[in-house]
């Protein structure tokens, strides 16, 4: 099963096993229908920025490997695509679909977008050396389908990857314990016992 990303739908670009067999591949009708995808998309190249993203060279749906320093983790991601904008300069660019663009910056962070940028990131930096910009390309599934465009602020953004290091510092202690509580730990892989607030 090849996932088709929003870089290989306006090319046409249908090669894969899933695109060539019998398999319907969209619904009908409803938010990811193949109308509302092509209005998605639509908005995309009708926003000035989203287009020019969307033209920069690009690799598409790229695995990251490394190893994480402090705890010796192996670590891997997998970005829609990595790109250079037209300084030549790297960006990971990242399609986010939602049902209303305007509230984007209030979920993200609930949905961990921060923690993807600042693992991406920190991947490809230990690959290259080199910090990439992370770009979030957000389309509305709903009509007219607004587009933003835009990125995790800085202050935010540097307590990700304090947060992605402590996660990954978790991780490798329940890892050697063999074991994976249900239950909030403290950075220590302690249990964290709460006070009911009355």
């Amino acid at each position: 099963f090849k996932q088709k990303t929003a870089y290989e739908i306006p090319k046409r670009d249908w090669g894969s096993d899933v695109c060539s067999s019998d398999l319907p591949i969209l619904d009908a009708e409803g938010t990811y229908s193949a109308a509302a995808i092509e209005g998605m998309l639509a908005s995309l190249a009708a926003m000035p920025e989203a287009r020019r993203v969307l033209s920069w060279r690009a690799k598409r749906e790229i695995c990251l490997f490394g190893t994480h320093e402090e705890t010796g983790l192996e670590v891997k991601a997998r970005c829609d695509a990595l790109a250079e904008d037209d300084a030549s300069r790297p960006v990971i660019p990242d399609l986010k679909t939602t049902d209303d663009p305007n509230f984007f910056e209030r979920s993200a962070t609930a949905l961990g977008y921060h923690i993807q940028d600042a693992f991406y990131s920190s991947l490809f930096h230990g690959a290259t050396g080199v910090w990439p910009a992370f770009i979030f390309l957000v389309v509305g599934v709903n009509e007219p389908h607004a587009v933003r465009i835009g990125s995790i602020c800085e202050d935010v953004r540097t307590r990700a990857f304090d947060r992605v290091a402590e996660l990954l510092r978790l991780y490798a202690i329940f890892k050697g314990r063999g074991e994976w509580p249900a239950y909030k730990m403290t950075a220590d892989g302690e249990r964290e016992i709460g006070r009911a607030h009355v």
